[in-house]
């Protein structure tokens, strides 16, 4: 493996159980109540649910980034994920896994995972000295816990069937208490990757796009609203395309505007006020503004 996913605890925040956040499901906002990172671990699991990696490939692709929130439900409803230390680990280690395998390789640091503790409600007049409690006891279970090193995560499957996940339901059948969490799987806005045209117009700002990612499947989504939408080539096709032609019809525009001002500041000498005319001025315009239209036009086609 070539870089491992950090767990990262924030112990200075928490969530309170069954409360709802403010956020909603949106453009940059979605809530999962598993933890079902890859396609293969629902197929082993057995369920019909759409993994992570989905999100994140959607959020990398349309350029504004998000956050993913593992332990929400739809509505909102704050309902947590129980997981021991070890199970914290086989999450961030499949989260970093799944992201070698992207198309192109997900860069380091471009997307975090971090928990954050829950709250029951009978801790609401303590919320400080429960955060200690919980971090104490929480420590405690990371001490007596196996070493990942030496015992590595099966991460190609359900993790009920990893060492992780049968040492934590010998726990839950011992009475053992399993601290719940909110994940927040935050993926950060990418630099985006210059378009290589080359023309003439060497002072044209060069256009990014963003949709070029793949999952671990080599299939390509990109988020719409609050849906993960899969990209065929064709849908991919239109959509650079599109984004191309919004790019260079903003920047023709711009020039057919810097050739209408500068006529229009122009101290013509007498003898070619009759050029003025609105009909002859309209036709010295597009003789103009030909040699520029036709460069942009160009890069359209």
């Amino acid at each position: 493996m070539k870089f491992r996913m950090i767990s990262k605890i924030n112990w200075k925040r928490y969530y309170r159980f069954d409360t709802k956040i403010n956020e909603v499901e949106d453009r940059t906002h979605e809530f999962k109540n598993h933890w079902f990172i890859t396609q293969a671990q629902i197929k082993r699991g057995g369920f019909r649910l759409h993994p992570i990696t989905t999100v994140i490939c959607g959020f990398l692709n349309q350029g504004l980034g998000g956050t993913i929130y593992l332990g929400i439900r739809d509505s909102g409803q704050v309902t947590g994920l129980s997981l021991t230390p070890n199970e914290i680990d086989h999450l961030s280690v499949s989260v970093g896994d799944a992201l070698e395998r992207f198309n192109p390789v997900v860069t380091p640091g471009l997307v975090t995972v971090v928990f954050i503790p829950i709250l029951n409600h009978q801790n609401a007049c303590s919320p400080k000295a429960t955060i200690i409690d919980k971090r104490e006891y929480y420590e405690k279970m990371r001490s007596e816990s196996k070493d990942d090193d030496i015992n590595p995560h099966e991460i190609n499957g359900d993790s009920s069937n990893c060492w992780c996940g049968k040492e934590a339901a010998v726990m839950k059948n011992n009475g053992v208490a399993i601290p719940s969490w909110i994940v927040e799987i935050k993926v950060n806005k990418h630099g985006g990757f210059e378009s290589d045209i080359q023309d003439e117009m060497s002072d044209v700002p060069k256009m990014k796009y963003y949709l070029a990612y793949e999952d671990e499947c080599g299939q390509a989504f990109l988020r719409h609203d609050a849906v993960n939408r899969r990209m065929h080539p064709f849908d991919i096709s239109r959509h650079i395309n599109d984004q191309t032609r919004s790019h260079y019809e903003a920047i023709r525009d711009d020039l057919k505007k810097e050739i209408d001002d500068e006529l229009a500041t122009m101290d013509l000498p007498n003898k070619l006020k009759n050029l003025c005319a609105p009909e002859i001025a309209g036709s010295l315009r597009k003789q103009l503004g030909r040699p520029i239209l036709s460069d942009v036009q160009r890069m359209l086609s």
